[in-house]
């Protein structure tokens, strides 16, 4: 099956919107994340782990820390988890990072960080 273009972006559009709406429904305001390393204090660098599940590198975020120990049964990572502000993770995501919301769970999620970037616009805030 081919999509003309006007077929395309309607596709496309619907998309955008059922994802804006999914994330702002189901994207805590301090999602949590798992780091390649401990955090450095003395540095402005942070390295969020990502893993490829399926072929496809991933970014795994967890909606609360009841949903980070389901979908990882439990286990120990081996890696610190911290929560992070959404605002400063859609600040330091490169562009091409795909985020997986409670992998593995029946409300997992993926979005793009486009996708993040149009549900949530406001600006980056430091306290």
């Amino acid at each position: 099956m081919f999509l003309t273009a006007t077929e395309f972006a309607m596709h496309k559009r619907e998309y955008t919107i059922n994802t804006t709406r999914l994330l702002r429904q189901r994207l805590p305001e301090k999602p949590i994340i798992v780091l390649c390393s401990p955090l450095d204090p003395a540095s402005d660098v942070l390295n969020i782990q990502d893993y490829v599940m399926n072929g496809e590198t991933v970014v795994p975020l967890f909606s609360s820390w009841e949903a980070l120990n389901e979908s990882t049964h439990g286990k120990d990572l081996g890696r610190p988890v911290v929560e992070i502000s959404r605002s400063l993770l859609a600040y330091l995501a490169h562009g091409s990072e795909v985020f997986l919301l409670d992998p593995a769970l029946d409300s997992e999620l993926r979005f793009t960080v486009s996708d993040l970037r149009s549900a949530f616009p406001e600006p980056l805030v430091l306290h």
